[in-house]
């Protein structure tokens, strides 16, 4: 096994770092039609491309597990604040 064959499986299992993490979990939000207010999401969908270009499984499945949190925080959120407001 060559240099950079061990470079490519030590990259396949590698975590996400912060910063990405953080970014899937705070805009977990998808483009859903045509509208598109400020490509916001656009990140997240070129990584996640890109994850499965080069076969990232390990980031695959932490980016979807950080979009999974960012989705029930969100929902938390309002939770609380529908019971705030109407307590």
């Amino acid at each position: 096994m060559n240099l950079g064959e061990r470079n490519k499986e030590k990259r396949k299992d590698e975590p996400l770092t912060s910063s990405e993490w953080l970014t899937f979990f705070l805009l977990p939000f998808r483009k859903k039609g045509d509208w598109d207010f400020e490509n916001t999401d656009r990140f997240n969908e070129i990584e996640e491309e890109r994850f499965e270009k080069f076969g990232f499984q390990r980031k695959q499945k932490e980016s979807s597990l950080a979009r999974a949190y960012g989705f029930i925080s969100y929902l938390m959120i309002t939770i609380i604040i529908i019971s705030l407001i109407f307590l």
